[in-house]
C-alpha cells in the first residue's frame, strides 16, 4: 500500500509484559490475542506507513550517545545460591542510550526522536492492563521537551530491568 518496495520495510517491536499477547505460540501469557494483531495491529501499522510514506521530506539527521542508569542487571544470586529477580549492579548490562534525531531545517522543528536502549520496558510486571510502562512515560517526557514525534526501540535487553525504587525491576 504504501509503493515502498517489501525489503526496504522494516519492522520493529518492543518487548513487554503489559500489553496484548501478539505471539504466534502458546505462552506464559496464555493464547495470541490474533484479533488485535489482524484487526487492529497490522492495518493501524499500515495506515501509519502510507502516512509516512506521503509525508516524506528532506531532514538533518543527527546522533548521541549517553550513559544511562534506568537500567540495571536483573538476577541475583542469595548467599545460599538460589537465583531470583531482583537489582544486581554488578551484573552485566549496556548502560550506553543512543538518541537519533531528524529535524527540519527550515522552521527549525524535531520531527522525529529515536531512542535506542537495552532495558526491558517492563516495569509494571505480569500485567493483563495495557501500559506503555516505562518506555512510554520516556516518550511523553522527550516528546514535551522537543516538539517532536518520539519512539523507543530496545537493545539487547538480555537480563537488564528497570531500576525502580522498591529494590526490583517491576
Amino acid at each position: 500500500e504504501t509503493g515502498v518496495p517489501e525489503n526496504n520495510i522494516h519492522v520493529s517491536a518492543t518487548h513487554t509484559h503489559s500489553g496484548p499477547n501478539t505471539s504466534a505460540k502458546m505462552s506464559a501469557w496464555g493464547e495470541p490475542d490474533t484479533s488485535f494483531y489482524t484487526d487492529i495491529m497490522v492495518p493501524q501499522s499500515v495506515a501509519a506507513g502510507v502516512e509516512a510514506v506521503k509525508n516524506l521530506r528532506p531532514a538533518l539527521f543527527g546522533v548521541a550517545t549517553t550513559e544511562c542508569n534506568i537500567g540495571i542487571n536483573r538476577r541475583t544470586l542469595s548467599p545460599d545460591g538460589k537465583g531470583d529477580l531482583g537489582q544486581n549492579p554488578w551484573g552485566v548490562m549496556d548502560k550506553e542510550m543512543t538518541v537519533m534525531s531528524f529535524k527540519d531545517p527550515a522552521p527549525d522543528e524535531i520531527l522525529l526522536n529515536i531512542v535506542h536502549y537495552g532495558c526491558h520496558g517492563t516495569a509494571a510486571g505480569r500485567s493483563i492492563e495495557i501500559t506503555r510502562d516505562w518506555p512510554g512515560v520516556m516518550k511523553d517526557v522527550l516528546e514535551k521537551e522537543t516538539g517532536g514525534v518520539s519512539m523507543f526501540l530496545a537493545g539487547a535487553i538480555g537480563e537488564c530491568g528497570p531500576r525502580c525504587p522498591n529494590g526490583r525491576t517491576t
